[in-house]
């Protein structure tokens, strides 16, 4: 069996506060689990660009169409699509993150 692996802190309470291990099998279910909802996701939002494909410019045109901001982010649709743009990169972010920090061997 693998030894557990923990959470670890630097700070001067670590001491005080032992994190509880957290057994391989619950990390390896847990990244599983990310994995299947991640799945689940790309599907729903295939669905959701299909919907958009009659309103969405040419991929050869993304550059252009960046440039001169098809959609101003001060319409309705603009401000929903800067909403959604933030939270992909806050979980992005997040995922990094915790790539970063995961303490494994």
């Amino acid at each position: 069996m693998h030894p557990s692996y923990v959470s670890s802190s630097l700070s001067a309470g670590a001491a005080q506060n032992q994190p509880t291990p957290v057994p391989n099998g619950e990390i390896v279910d847990a990244l599983h689990e990310l994995n299947r909802v991640l799945d689940n996701l790309e599907v729903v939002v295939g669905g959701v660009f299909e919907r958009l494909a009659p309103v969405l410019q040419p991929e050869a045109d993304i550059a252009r169409a960046a440039q001169m901001s098809a959609t101003p982010r001060n319409t309705p649709f603009g401000a929903e699509l800067a909403r959604i743009q933030g939270r992909v990169e806050r979980l992005h972010s997040q995922a990094a993150d915790v790539g970063f920090r995961l303490a494994l061997p």
